[in-house]
């Protein structure tokens, strides 16, 4: 007969803590300091699920200088986070191309390099048979042979009648972030016409062309370059 006195292990689960009584950024400095998401939620006793939470908090409307960037990745490779040593391996250029970037209304850049980044708004906030007719393509690409680490293109489409046109921009640069967070996505974009009865549907465009660009260029930026 069982003694109704035994003590019970106890049982397996996520821990009681929430993880919503601690800062973001505290997790995400664990996480710098090269912590996996078991470690980090076994030290602030918090589920692995938290941890994802809170590291998704910390990126958001926050875009470190490329200095600071580097230096945490490189702190975050010394100390051997896997994670960061899978992204340098991939992240190396494997192979040097001759890149030509188109601008419109001048001549294209012209260097050898290698894309490392590339996102659209074409599919954001929306389904594959139903795309926008008014998108952003961002593409970041490494340089060689130039003043500069980095080129940055944004081009600019919109659909007129089934016909597609494109609105290029281009730029070298030793900050991609600098680039992306001042383009403003709303000077180009052309919309509907200028008259009263399009009015709220212009704002509505505007509005989430905005959205849809700043959710881009965070998702392009969630990771150092």
């Amino acid at each position: 007969m069982t003694d109704s006195t035994e003590t019970k292990p106890a049982k397996r689960g996520r821990p009681r803590n929430s993880g919503f009584n601690i800062p973001a950024n505290k997790v995400a400095q664990l996480q710098a300091a090269g912590q996996s998401y078991a470690a980090i939620a076994e030290t602030l006793g918090i589920s692995k699920t938290a941890v994802s939470r809170l590291l998704t908090i910390s990126r958001r409307g926050t875009v470190m200088s490329v200095a600071d960037r580097l230096q945490s990745f490189v702190e975050a490779v010394q100390a051997g986070s896997h994670r960061a040593l899978q992204l340098l391996e991939q992240w190396e250029p494997s192979n040097t191309d001759e890149i030509v970037l188109d601008r419109t209304g001048t001549s294209p850049l012209r260097f050898a390099g290698s894309l490392l980044r590339e996102a659209t708004t074409r599919f954001i906030d929306t389904t594959p048979d139903k795309p926008h007719k008014d998108w952003w393509t961002v593409r970041i690409y490494s340089t060689e042979a130039t003043d500069f680490r980095f080129a940055v293109s944004i081009a600019y489409s919109t659909t007129i009648r089934k016909v597609v046109s494109i609105e290029h921009y281009a730029e070298f640069t030793d900050d991609p972030a600098a680039v992306l967070e001042s383009y403003d996505p709303l000077a180009v974009l052309r919309g509907f016409p200028d008259s009263p009865e399009y009015a709220s549907r212009q704002a509505y465009l505007e509005k989430s062309s905005k959205l849809q660009f700043g959710k881009m260029v965070s998702d392009l930026l969630r990771d150092p370059l």
